[in-house]
């Protein structure tokens, strides 16, 4: 017999434990032989000298209480059975299993009462029996309770005392009903449990059912005890006792919704079983049948996880797209295509293959909705940011963040103890405000710079990180530049542009933004131009041609025009007032008074432009030289 023919047993028939003590023995409760040693230890050495240490546990406890009390017994037992180990989840998982609706044991401790909790009754004695309301499990202590001195079972005359005990005493005639119902498991008995054997031969003398099965789980037993067994009818199977509870639970996980939509369970031993997992159920019951709808975890996240196994290759490639990143978002997956399927909820099954229809499959994000963005140091926060968060692949986490129509996302992978980043970004279909832009392209920067960034949720948590990227630093410090520039433009003139778009910004606007620039930070604006400046119209004034015919080495020339000057920038005129042009030794290569035409070539080929709404450059010891004789005008020459 195998362990999956058990579970199949559990599903599907009352079953019956029998514990012994080896299922404590992870938990530090001492083994018989160690508690003999347990006992000796606490004598003086006077004392060990009148009693005779033996590896008979009945002999040894039997002459401990003739020579020192049975008080003194059982107050070391207490000592040492009636305490809380540390470890204690075998016990925990097996309180999780409602499928039994009783459990005998030889255990003194209380384990299995602690990880059943209400759903156990104990019953220790005849008046238990009546005395106490029916619970969902009963646990039957044929060896008695730590709790109770009077009710352990240990010494030979404890033994003797117990199997003269009539048949119809309440207590055992419970015990002898509930295993002759049932099938029975023996769980927890190995190589050391020598005073299990004669519960055995007296259960067997009263056992009315002969058709029962007997099931005895233990990692190794002793061979003549082993045939011993067998011949009172007993099946073994080697496994330890968490292999069982573990292999158990993921069985049972497997087929509760299956077997309570089916009848095989009853609908209140599956709902305790689901819901000891901290599970909420919801069921729709009819008349004629009952089905779960859906479970959840009641407190945390849930876990969902997906089990296929297909030989069709266009899907094993769209599998594996789907779970090793996050640019396939969703798979739709035809039944023909599978050889198996198992769709789980915390390890409980919810679809097989037999009730799969078309399967539609996508990722969903752990986190989705509004948070802020801040960099402390800085004193900078971004708002209103609509942020995803998907890690729901081993290693690997996508975060997607959306703020006014600019979509960045940051793929991340662990590797090597390391994080690596790709990071993609898409400008807004449609263009932002200059200061949107702007706060949106300082965020990356100080991001990239490896500033420290706090995410702030909408329920107040907080999620730090720090990344580094040069190189997206570099290109994001230039589009926040750009806009830093133009908000200071618009301080400047006292003008709003009209929203703007990297993609759609021209040669020409950088130029201007540029110029602005320049005249914002340095109050003047110079480039070169290796052929100067050509003016068509010069005055009519033979006197002033001549004087540019006639400059001395060294000169500057400073031109100012009449009119006011403007620019148009993104939908603004920027009024700059009156435009001044100063070059330094330039030479005059075209002098023409016919045509009033003049070009004036400057030394270092530069010019030089300011403007009246920056301030014009006043040169020292300068002349006028056109127009003259009005004071009240700039001079423009």
């Amino acid at each position: 017999m195998e362990l999956a023919e058990v579970f199949d047993l559990i599903r599907k028939e009352p079953v019956c434990l029998f514990i012994g003590s080896g299922f404590s023995l992870y938990t530090g409760m001492p083994s018989a032989h160690r508690l003999i040693g347990l006992l000796h230890d606490s004598l003086s050495l006077q004392h060990q000298k009148k009693i005779t240490k033996s590896d008979d546990l009945r002999k040894y406890t039997q002459d401990f209480q003739t020579l020192f009390g049975r008080a003194k017994l059982i107050k070391i037992l207490q000592e040492h059975f009636d305490v809380k180990p540390e470890d204690t989840h075998i016990h925990d998982l097996f309180g999780k299993i409602a499928y039994f609706r009783s459990v005998i044991t030889t255990n003194y401790d209380r384990l299995i009462e602690d990880g059943f909790g209400e759903r156990a009754t104990v019953i220790v004695n005849n008046q238990q029996v009546f005395g106490t309301k029916r619970a969902k499990t009963r646990i039957l202590k044929v060896h008695g309770d730590i709790r109770d001195g009077k009710s352990i079972v240990i010494t030979t005359e404890d033994y003797s005392n117990q199997y003269n005990r009539l048949f119809k005493d309440p207590f055992w005639a419970t015990v002898i009903s509930e295993i002759s119902a049932q099938h029975i498991i023996f769980l927890g008995f190995g190589y050391e449990d020598e005073n299990i054997q004669a519960d055995f031969d007296y259960i067997e003398k009263k056992l009315k059912n002969k058709f029962k099965k007997r099931i005895l789980i233990s990692p190794g037993t002793d061979p003549i005890k082993l045939k011993r067994y067998r011949q009172l009818g007993m099946q073994h199977i080697p496994a330890t006792g968490e292999i069982f509870i573990n292999g158990l639970i993921k069985v049972l996980k497997a087929h509760v919704k299956s077997d309570m939509e089916d009848g095989i369970v009853e609908q209140q031993t599956a709902m305790d079983f689901i819901t000891a997992f901290d599970m909420e159920v919801n069921i729709k019951a009819t008349q004629n049948a009952t089905q779960l709808i859906d479970i959840k975890k009641s407190s945390g996240p849930t876990q969902h996880s997906l089990n296929i196994t297909t030989s069709d290759e266009e899907l094993k490639l769209a599998l594996e797209k789907f779970t090793t990143g996050y640019t396939l978002r969703e798979l739709q997956i035809l039944p023909e295509q599978l050889e198996s399927f198992a769709f789980l909820i915390e390890g409980f099954r919810i679809l097989d293959k037999a009730s799969l229809g078309m399967l539609n499959v996508s990722l969903h994000p752990k986190y989705e909705g509004m948070v802020r963005v801040r960099f402390p140091a800085k004193l900078f926060t971004l708002h209103k940011v609509n942020c995803r968060v998907f890690n729901n692949i081993p290693g690997k986490a996508r975060i997607e963040v959306e703020v006014t129509g600019f979509e960045a996302a940051f793929n991340l992978e662990i590797r090597e103890g390391h994080v690596e980043l790709n990071f993609t970004a898409r400008e807004p279909e449609f263009p932002m405000a200059v200061n949107k832009s702007y706060e949106v392209f300082r965020a990356f920067y100080l991001l990239f710079t490896g500033e420290l960034m706090e995410i702030v949720a909408k329920d107040g948590s907080v999620y730090q990180q720090r990344l580094t990227a040069q190189a997206q630093a570099a290109e994001f410090k230039k589009q926040m530049e750009f806009f830093h520039t133009l908000k200071k433009i618009e301080k400047s003139f006292a003008v709003k542009f009209d929203p703007v778009k990297i993609g759609d910004v021209t040669d020409d606007d950088r130029e201007k933004i540029e110029k602005l620039r320049a005249l914002m930070d340095h109050g003047y604006y110079a480039f070169k131009r290796d052929d100067g400046i050509i003016i068509e119209q010069m005055p009519d004034s033979k006197e002033v041609f001549e004087s540019f015919g006639n400059l001395v080495p060294g000169t500057y020339v400073s031109l100012v025009t009449k009119s006011h000057t403007s620019l148009d920038l993104f939908g603004k005129t920027l009024f700059m007032g009156n435009e001044q042009i100063t070059l330094r030794d330039p030479a005059v290569p075209v002098l023409d008074y016919e045509a009033l035409r003049m070009q004036l070539i400057p030394s270092d080929d530069i010019l030089i432009y300011h403007y009246k709404k920056f301030g014009l450059s006043k040169l020292k010891g300068a002349q006028s030289v056109w127009p003259l004789g009005e004071d009240d005008e700039e001079p423009l020459i």
